[in-house]
């Protein structure tokens, strides 16, 4: 049998544990009901806004700010990235990102994040700021978004910052679409900013190669050149109105995402690259398999120099500058090769691949 007990403040429904279910309708129509080993769904489980919170939330990869591959300071060009999947933008400012470590135990932003981007502007200009590309353009497309993150620091001659998000529709497709920028007040302590946007529908677009939805957070549609900073933590945009808690991804699962897109091998000396082979004795390839399937066939990032990386195995061991080339390459595996420093090989003879120098570096990039 089952009874109902209510209180002040709450309603409880017991069941005997005969195998008879409580059950909820709405318009004689069941939605809800406990069995002997949960709970029965009927629809979806959704927040008052009808937007479903199950499941991965956040399409921001790298919102925490957690990989960086590329380093962690030293990032003063424009349209480069930095921390892994956010781009400086100066549009003609000048300005520097780095990364910076929260301290142990501060509670200025929830669940002590490790870390947080650190943004100075030394001469704004219009769409100074960083930004962030989500592969998919059609996945909020028509719907109402929300983004949301913490921020301090301080404002542009006193002025505003601001979150900007267009429509990109990558080559062939229709024009970029903008949507209206929105600002916000920068203070020297952190505080939580949200934002909803109506993302225009894609019906009756051409959808492109490479096609986007693209974040900017900045100065936006002002031409100061007053410097400013801006840091920043937690990212997050999200289906629906409300601005849901950050989620939290493991460091390897956010560093997988980030790997689609761009995957540093080498960053100094005395790392290996791989098992490779003479292709003639003047040419050696390595092939390198890639740790997730990148989002497309990517191209090689390098420093080359003399005997930055060498060659050895089978009695040989040279050196070679690292000047390679990306070829018969897919999204899965690359084969590089250098045939411009390579020299007294054996063609098909094996050998081992490796970096000598500690100004080495070795990429594959597959950015958007």
């Amino acid at each position: 049998m089952s009874t109902i007990k209510a209180s002040s403040d709450h309603l409880v429904l017991s069941s005997d544990g005969s195998g008879k279910e409580v059950k909820i309708q709405r318009d004689g129509t069941e939605v809800l009901a406990t069995t002997s080993t949960g709970v029965d769904v009927t629809g979806s489980v959704s927040d008052t806004d009808g937007n479903v919170r199950s499941g991965r939330k956040n399409l921001i990869i790298n919102g925490g700010f957690d990989v960086w591959q590329r380093g962690t300071s030293g990032f003063s060009s424009n349209d480069t990235y930095t921390s892994d999947r956010w781009k400086l933008n100066l549009s003609g400012g000048t300005g520097s990102i780095s990364r910076n470590t929260f301290t142990v135990g501060q509670t200025d932003v929830p669940n002590n994040p490790k870390y947080y981007l650190d943004l100075d502007v030394t001469a704004g200009n219009d769409n100074t700021g960083i930004n962030h590309k989500i592969e998919d353009v059609a996945s909020c497309a028509g719907q109402t978004v929300t983004v949301s993150f913490y921020a301090k620091g301080a404002n542009p001659g006193g002025g505003l910052t601001y979150v900007h998000l267009a429509q990109n529709f990558g080559s062939g497709g229709s024009a970029a679409v903008d949507t209206t920028a929105q600002s916000f007040t920068l203070t020297g302590t952190w505080q939580r900013f949200t934002f909803q946007f109506d993302v225009p529908s894609i019906t009756g677009k051409t959808i492109g190669s490479s096609s986007y939805l693209w974040l900017l957070v900045g100065q936006r549609a002002d031409t100061s050149t007053n410097a400013w900073n801006m840091d920043i933590a937690n990212v997050q945009l999200e289906l629906g109105s409300v601005a849901t808690d950050f989620e939290h991804r493991s460091y390897g699962e956010e560093l997988a995402l980030c790997q689609r897109y761009y995957y540093q091998l080498i960053d100094g000396a005395s790392q290996s690259v791989g098992s490779g082979w003479f292709y003639a004795s003047t040419s050696a390839s390595v092939v390198i398999p890639h740790p997730v399937t990148m989002r497309t066939t990517p191209s090689v990032v390098r420093t080359s120099g003399t005997n930055y990386f060498r060659i050895e195995g089978g009695g040989y061991s040279l050196g070679i500058s690292g000047n390679f080339t990306v070829n018969n390459s897919t999204p899965r595996v690359s084969r590089l090769y250098d045939n411009t420093s390579v020299s007294g090989g054996t063609t098909g003879h094996g050998n081992w691949w490796y970096s000598s120098s500690s100004s080495a570096r070795l990429a594959l990039d597959a950015e958007l």
